[in-house]
């Protein structure tokens, strides 16, 4: 099972090596797929966790006995291809590789990859890129 959340760290929690336990203390794999943490003043990162259902729903609740704001990542990015050009500028701004270039000059999206960081959204020319947000 995979699960995309967004944790939150408080201002006291910015040093402590939570995340690092998952694996090792819970049984769970993660991959960070975006992290903005200042150390001693805040902090947020977005996580995809892959492991059995009841392991990941324990390291959640690890995390949250630690302090961290968990939620799950309940949106996600729409592209209209018919309108798009293919200008590039999304794949300048796209710090995982979910959007690219390929050989044939197409702009391709790989949604899996996406973390939901809506740079692409604000420089598309044509306004083909959007968020959606899932109940």
């Amino acid at each position: 099972m995979k699960r995309k959340v967004k944790l939150i760290f408080p201002t006291d929690r910015t040093q402590k090596p939570v995340v690092a336990r998952l694996s090792r203390d819970f049984n769970v794999d993660f991959s960070i797929l975006n992290a903005q943490i200042t150390n001693g003043m805040h902090g947020d990162m977005s996580l995809e966790l892959i492991g059995n259902a009841g392991d990941i729903a324990r390291s959640i609740e690890f995390l949250r006995d630690e302090g961290l704001h968990v939620s799950d990542i309940s949106r996600h990015i729409v592209w209209d291809a018919q309108k798009c050009t293919a200008c590039g500028c999304c794949t300048a701004v796209c710090s995982t590789g979910a959007l690219s270039i390929n050989e044939n000059a197409e702009l391709t999206f790989d949604s899996e990859r996406c973390v939901v960081c809506e740079q692409c959204v604000g420089v598309c020319p044509l306004n083909t890129l959007s968020v959606n947000y899932e109940a």
